[in-house]
């Protein structure tokens, strides 16, 4: 689900670039480190592609979200539970930076289900 920057909209057509552009025959295929997305909102007619960055963005906070969400651990044989789960205080806060700067800024940028949103939202806060 993807917001038009301009009128708010949810109405929004999203193209994958990378599939999107052609090359020339005989050209080598373009290797996009990241992916590339059109987007299109049929409400006000605006236009708009995704940047590197937002996709960076993204990238890094699901990697420090997965790092840094508890595991349940269970019981060993001998009665013990292992070692204890090392969070860092430091990643718990570039992880909500994080979740900040996609929730204000990258929202026009992302297309992301309802359910991931909610969960930025949430570490946003």
């Amino acid at each position: 689900m993807v917001i038009c920057k301009n009128c708010n909209s949810i109405n929004v057509k999203v193209t994958n670039g990378n599939f999107a552009s052609a090359k020339l025959e005989g050209q080598p295929v373009v290797v996009h480190k990241f992916n590339k997305y059109f987007f299109h909102c049929w409400d006000c007619e605006s236009g708009w592609e995704s940047t590197p960055e937002a996709e960076k963005n993204y990238l890094d906070y699901v990697w420090l979200r997965d790092r840094t969400t508890l595991v349940a651990r269970s019981m060993g044989s001998d009665g013990s539970y292992g070692p204890a789960q090392l969070i860092e205080a430091g990643e718990l806060m570039k992880r909500t930076e994080l979740a900040k700067k996609i929730n204000g800024s990258h929202r026009h940028l992302l297309d992301l289900d309802p359910e991931e949103w909610y969960e930025i939202e949430q570490d946003a806060q």
